[in-house]
């Protein structure tokens, strides 16, 4: 995957305003410096936690089903990062802190103005002015590749999601976005959404990007767009199952490290284990490998639940996950799962291809309707292979996926080993899958 180097952007894409618009007067402008320069120290944050590879702090809450396409979107630049990419982002930090310094002593020049009577003020001061020119004349302008942008609204949405019971990213805590930022909860709640939106519109163009580069995926390709919609609040989405299938098979291709976290729960047990495995293009799946190969190396990780009939089936149901093949096991669930969500789109939620073909088929080519008519069937047979195999919540024997992050492989080291075919499998107590610190279960 080429990591994006073209310097698209500004740091002027941070703020939720087009940059036309007029700043009229001494305390707008305080305002706008003083935000941009928390922004930007935001900003110097996100690329530290990066440097340090603490990539569990990237994984943002964005409203829909799609948190696959942000950890792999992560995951690769994570671990593809090029020495050219790496100086980039050292160029950034440093363009980004002389920013900042700037600001406060552009702040503390207006703040001691806005003290002077207007008339004492200098014209250049009173008069209305854009926001490019007047980041411009403040010599601020710092440009962002997509892929900075990228990592900032991630690490900016993740700092400020509230989680459910199991750390799963649920919602924005606005209240604290407000707080931190000294901003009215209103404004709070138009800068998340407007980070929202643009990080779903970044994921989205990461799909396609990753779908031209899978090999015999013409079809895939062709029929992608048509299932590019808006979904609510204006955010832009893709099917569930698809942009799984996608990242999978790319994973696959790049034999991409994977962590599989399993919480296997019974009447009277409760464990987690974490299954260790690579792409691999031999076996167009995964394969269990050992994690002290890896150290520090990042890796996605797929979170989700087991609920074994009885304690004797937890080693057994291990054995099935991996029997049945990790590929199907997610793919399975995230058939079963809705394939957009929200409200927007629920004509869409149970099969796209289906609803594609009774909506738009005047609109649709002869081998448009083929290609959807044989996707329909494919996530029907996994829908069905998902209910058999207890990847559903009707049945959830096997396997429920909830949710897909990235990390490094070295949070999910340790503990006591049992056998587990020719592999070794570790154990430890149950606990929250986004306890980073902490020891996990590890087969491999």
């Amino acid at each position: 995957m080429e990591l994006d180097m073209d310097l698209n952007q500004t740091n002027l894409t941070l703020l939720p305003y087009e940059q036309n618009i007029v700043i009229k007067d001494i305390t707008q402008k305080i305002s706008i410096i003083e935000l941009m320069g928390q922004l930007l120290k935001k900003l110097q944050l996100t690329l530290s936690c990066f440097e340090k590879k603490e990539l569990y702090r990237f994984d943002a809450q964005v409203g829909e089903t799609l948190c696959q396409i942000r950890a792999y979107k992560i995951y690769c630049l994570a671990s593809h990062s090029t020495p050219q990419f790496l100086e980039t982002i050292g160029k950034l930090k440093s363009d980004v802190s002389h920013g900042i310094k700037k600001l406060s002593i552009q702040a503390e020049h207006y703040q001691n103005l806005l003290k002077s009577h207007k008339s004492q003020r200098p014209e250049s001061v009173r008069a209305p002015i854009t926001l490019a020119d007047f980041f411009s004349e403040l010599d601020c302008i710092i440009p962002l590749s997509d892929d900075a942008l990228f990592l900032f609204i991630s690490h900016f949405l993740c700092h400020y999601h509230l989680v459910d019971d199991d750390n799963i990213p649920m919602a924005i805590d606005f209240p604290a976005l407000s707080s931190e930022l000294s901003v009215s909860r209103s404004f709070a709640k138009k800068i998340g959404h407007f980070y929202q939106k643009r990080l779903s519109e970044l994921s989205c163009d990461f799909i396609f990007q990753l779908v031209k580069e899978l090999p015999n995926s013409h079809e895939l390709e062709s029929i992608l767009p048509l299932l590019h919609h808006q979904s609510d609040e204006g955010r832009m989405v893709l099917p569930c199952y698809c942009v799984t299938e996608i990242i999978v098979l790319h994973m696959i291709e790049k034999e991409a490290n994977l962590v599989l976290l399993v919480n296997v729960a019974t009447k009277n047990t409760r464990k987690q284990s974490a299954l260790f495995l690579r792409g691999s293009k031999q076996q167009q799946n995964f394969e269990l490998i050992n994690e002290e190969q890896q150290n520090d190396q990042p890796c996605m990780v797929m979170y989700g639940s087991s609920m074994p009939l009885a304690t004797y089936l937890i080693e057994h149901t291990l054995k099935k996950i991996i029997s049945m093949g990790i590929k199907e096991v997610i793919l399975s669930n995230n058939a079963a799962h809705p394939q957009y969500s929200g409200i927007t789109l629920s004509a869409y939620r149970d099969n796209p291809y289906a609803t594609l073909i009774s909506q738009q088929r005047d609109s649709l080519t002869i081998h448009e309707i083929s290609i959807a008519q044989q996707r329909a069937s494919l996530l029907i047979r996994m829908k069905q292979l998902a209910d058999k195999t207890g990847c559903t919540s009707n049945n959830p024997t096997l396997f429920i996926l909830k949710h897909i992050f990235c990390n490094t492989v070295n949070a999910y080291k340790k503990s006591v080993s049992i056998k587990l075919f020719n592999t070794t499998a570790y154990t430890t107590p149950d606990m929250p899958p986004m306890a980073f610190q902490t020891q996990y279960e590890l087969i491999y």
